[in-house]
């Protein structure tokens, strides 16, 4: 299941399931699921650290809105 027995979503990456409680510099995720500051790392120049579990949230957010709208809204709004 994606979620454990008090209802808490699990997001599950196979290639890089790893648990980070500090700030990362490393790209990982699905283009369409990352939060903007882990895609500022493909950007030209340095981009900061960012925290992995702020970025979990939004990814969380991105899947509730596709559970809600019943689509991949942000894959058909940015033609990804």
């Amino acid at each position: 299941a994606l979620k454990d027995d008090s209802l808490t979503v699990k997001l599950i990456d196979f290639a890089s399931a790893v648990q980070v409680d500090e700030a990362c510099s490393d790209m990982a995720g699905t283009m369409p699921f990352m939060a903007p500051e882990v895609m500022d790392l493909a950007g030209p120049g340095e981009a900061p650290p960012y925290m992995p579990g702020c970025a979990d949230v939004w990814s969380c957010g991105i899947v509730l809105l596709e559970l809600l709208g019943g689509c991949g809204c942000l894959e058909v709004t940015l033609g990804w």
